[in-house]
Parts: structure tokens; C-alpha cells; sequence
């Protein structure tokens, strides 16, 4: 069977090549993604040239770590001076391209997934468009357990701790930040002068590098989301169990990102939160122990207190829900 779209990914990124891979067939795009497509016992570098031959898109993964693979670097290659294949390179990590990649890439549009206000949106329209089809993307749909009867309301956001591992997300991020004198203490990204400005819920405000939606604000602080999608990343490293105390991506906000998205001054402003990791009763999953964090991720009972459940916040925050098909909860 031919396919229409090439997936080429580093190993590491496989979590997030599969989710965007399952995005893409959702909206009727036939994929061709390594190991999956290989027939048993056939020859993989054989198999590999095949796939980027029969398709009609090659379609780019680029992250810190397929940057830096020389197989990724091969297949960028083939596909545009062996094939002359329509190449869509997607970025899911804010790094500089390699001299590799650089040599062949200089001049094709890239395709950002952060910040973002509908990535997945985003991408298959750009597929969609490169390969000349005629159809509206639909939303990305993760497949869930039914919650339990007697609930009348549609199922909440969330998905089981394994759909988790396996589903990639936009990742929209809640931190606590303190107010100085009733309003919150605002830099631009560029480290210009400080900014107050009195800020109630609803507001958008900026700090570090972003816009925040302000959720909440009592006792001198405020509980503020990410207005746009700002990466995308797996929930895990590996498709494990696990909770949040102790997956990747918790270690991940709470050290690189936290270190690389806010400056010193801006550090002081953000409040260790104490989370209560309840157990998901819509899936009879653990929570997992309770933690202390700086940038985390919204539990499914902090979103139905602030956004409802799923059939509220589609009808209530009808941008809001386009933009977080794929939300990741801790």
C-alpha cells in the first residue's frame, strides 16, 4: 500500500513521532513510520529507502536528539537529493539545526510546535495542503475508558496513567507566582524593566518568555496556565506506569525548563506549590505521593473547577478546548 507521509524521528522521540503519527491517520493521512511499517525479517536500511521512495511527504521530527542522529541526517538526504521529496520539517525543541541537517534545510518552511495555538491543528493542515488533499482536519481524539455510570456529563479531560505514556501532548503548564503590592511582578523577554499591573482572574499576563492565563488568585499569589501550547513532550520516557512524582516530565519542568525559561529575578516571583496527587476515580488510576513543585501540570479536579467538565469547557471555552484536544494532567 502506498503512504502518504514519510515519519522521520530519532529513537528517543519515538513517544511523540507515534502520537503525531496516530494525529495524522486520524485525519485519513496514510503514514509510513519505522518500526511499525517494516515487514519481519526484511532488510531495515532497504525497507527505509523504500518508504521515503513510495511517499509523497517527508515529514520531519526535529528535536535536540534527531539533530544530532546521523540516521535522521541520511534520511533528510535521501529525501531531497536522492527523491526530491515536499519536506515539512517539525519542531518540537527550540535548538539550533546541526551542520548536517543545516545543508539541506536552509531554505524549506519550518513548522513550530511551540508557542502554539493549535499545533496538531497546524501540522496536519500543512500536510494536508502539501499533499493537495481536500478535507478539514479534524481533532485529535485520544481513546479512553468510558467513566463510570451513573455520570450523565461528558467523560473530563484526561487520559488513563498508560495513555499517557503512549500520547504525546501540547503541554499547557500552571505555576504559582507571588504579587507584589496587589499585582504581579511583570518582565519582558528581552529582561526590560519591571511592570505591575493589578491582574484578576481571567486576565493574560506575561512573564518569562510567555503569555499566562490567571486561573486564581488568593493570599497575595496567582494560579496562572499557559495561554498557548508552549512544547510538545510525552508524558514519560518510557511507556511504563508511573505517576507523576516520578515521571520524566515532571523532572524535566522542574529543572531544564524552569532553568531556561525564566531569569533570576523572575525565579524569585514563582512559589514552590505543595500538589495533592489525588487518585484518578474517572479511571481507577493512582495519583501517586504528593509533591512539591514550581511548574507542574493541572490536576483533573483543578480543571473541572476551573474549566468544567469536558462538555462545559467546549461549550463554555470553545477556543481554550480547540486548542488542548491532547491536555496533559498530572
Amino acid at each position: 500500500m502506498a503512504h502518504d507521509v514519510f515519519i522521520s524521528y530519532s529513537s528517543k522521540d519515538k513517544i511523540t513521532a507515534d502520537a503525531i503519527c496516530h494525529v495524522l491517520e486520524q485525519n485519513g493521512v496514510r503514514c509510513w513510520i519505522a518500526p511499525r511499517d517494516i515487514p519481519p525479517g526484511a532488510n531495515y536500511g532497504g525497507e527505509i529507502i523504500r518508504g521515503i521512495k513510495d511517499c509523497k511527504v517527508f515529514l520531519l521530527i526535529f528535536s535536540k536528539d534527531s539533530n544530532a542522529s546521523p540516521a535522521v541526517a541520511k534520511e533528510v538526504e535521501r529525501a531531497i537529493l536522492g527523491y526530491r521529496k515536499t519536506v515539512i520539517p517539525f519542531r518540537i525543541n527550540d535548538v539550533a539545526m546541526s551542520e548536517n541537517l543545516e545543508f539541506f534545510l536552509t531554505d524549506v518552511h519550518w513548522l513550530d510546535a511551540y508557542p502554539n495555538d493549535n499545533v496538531f491543528g497546524n501540522l496536519v493542515t500543512a500536510v494536508i495542503n502539501a499533499l493537495g488533499i481536500s478535507a478539514e482536519p479534524v481533532p485529535a481524539e485520544p481513546v479512553t475508558p468510558a467513566p463510570p455510570k451513573p455520570a450523565k456529563a461528558k467523560k473530563p479531560l484526561t487520559l488513563t496513567k498508560k495513555a499517557k505514556t503512549i500520547l504525546a501532548a501540547a503541554l499547557s503548564l500552571a505555576l504559582v507566582v507571588g504579587l507584589v503590592f496587589g499585582g504581579i511582578a511583570l518582565w519582558g523577554g528581552n529582561g526590560g524593566s519591571r511592570i505591575s499591573k493589578s491582574v484578576a482572574v481571567g486576565d493574560v499576563v506575561t512573564f518569562g518568555d510567555y503569555e499566562w492565563l490567571v486561573l486564581d488568585v488568593q493570599d497575595g499569589k496567582a494560579l496562572i496556565l499557559s495561554d498557548k501550547t508552549l512544547e510538545i513532550m510525552a508524558y514519560h520516557s518510557e511507556d511504563v506506569d508511573i505517576t507523576w512524582a516520578d515521571c520524566s516530565l515532571r523532572e524535566y519542568l522542574n529543572g531544564e525548563f524552569y532553568n531556561n525559561t525564566f531569569s533570576t529575578a523572575e525565579k524569585v516571583r514563582i512559589i514552590e506549590t505543595e500538589l495533592k496527587n489525588k487518585a484518578n476515580n474517572y479511571f481507577g488510576t493512582k495519583g501517586g505521593a504528593n509533591t512539591k513543585d514550581k511548574v507542574f501540570l493541572l490536576s483533573i479536579e483543578e480543571v473541572e473547577k476551573y474549566f468544567g467538565d469536558s462538555g462545559q469547557l467546549e461549550s463554555k471555552n470553545a477556543e481554550y478546548y480547540r486548542q488542548t484536544q491532547l491536555w496533559l494532567l498530572r
